[in-house]
């Protein structure tokens, strides 16, 4: 009879309520899964360009601290490491204590540039380098920057060494010329690293020597700093397809143009 209370009625009533929630949830659910599917892909280029972003500011304060240790020091290149009291002082930092790759603890505040980091705001480790990844090799016990200087304006190794050009304000095409860039090394040798499990370590030095140091890290390109200031992003020639088919070079093997002072 109307208006005589039916429990059966309010049962289906709260079940059907119920089941169009339900419904409701899983058309939300796919519609997020649908949107994740189509953004990801904006998302993933959003923080390469951000990384990238973070990498050109690193690359630029190391162009600006080294431009004023040139100025105090008239244009004379500082080595790549000095023998002190039976220690090594690397140009990145002094090495406090020597051991396994992984083991050695390095004094980064005596480094070669870190006076002048504080006027030229300063350097962080890039955020692209693989540090956590399976097939990274710790040198040091913390991390440096992963970035290598030209190999040419090292003192005392052999590129400087064959080079006529000893001194930074005498390059003749600061423009052609790279300072910094993004840089590692592949290591199948020390630590867990054999040719079978190849593995990559930071590297602070920029040659184009036959084993790769510049890393294509940031979406295919390797951000490099220049002697004239500017920071630009450069294609690779050639992509090692091991650990992470990142390492590689910027030209045919030997070929070094860009890093070559007297053109």
């Amino acid at each position: 009879m109307a208006g005589l209370y039916d429990p059966g009625n309010m049962s289906a009533r709260k079940h059907s309520a119920l089941a169009f929630t339900l419904v409701e949830l899983l058309v939300t659910i796919a519609v997020i899964s649908i949107l994740a599917v189509l953004l990801f892909p904006a998302i993933q280029k959003g923080l390469v360009a951000a990384n990238r972003t973070h990498c050109i500011s690193n690359l630029r304060n190391l162009n600006t601290a080294l431009a004023m240790y040139y100025q105090e020091n008239n244009g004379r290149f500082f080595p790549y490491v000095e023998d002190v009291q039976g220690s090594s002082h690397f140009y990145i930092g002094f090495e406090v204590t020597s051991g396994s790759p992984g083991d050695r603890v390095l004094d980064m505040t005596r480094a070669r540039l870190s006076p002048y980091f504080e006027h030229s705001g300063g350097v962080q480790t890039c955020p692209t380098f693989p540090y956590g990844e399976g097939y990274h090799l710790a040198q040091f016990t913390t991390p440096t920057y992963a970035y290598g200087l030209n190999a040419y304006m090292l003192k005392g190794t052999a590129q400087n060494m064959g080079s006529s050009v000893q001194n930074f304000d005498l390059i003749p095409l600061p423009a052609q010329t790279i300072t910094w860039a993004d840089c590692a090394l592949l290591n199948t040798t020390e630590g867990e690293a054999s040719p079978q499990n190849p593995m990559i370590q930071e590297h602070y030095i920029l040659d184009a020597e036959p084993t790769p140091k510049f890393h294509f890290r940031h979406g295919g390109l390797c951000t490099a700093a220049f002697a004239d200031g500017s920071v630009r992003p450069l294609n690779s020639f050639f992509l090692y397809p091991e650990p992470d088919g990142q390492l590689g070079y910027l030209q045919s093997s030997g070929e070094d143009y860009l890093l070559r002072l007297n053109k």
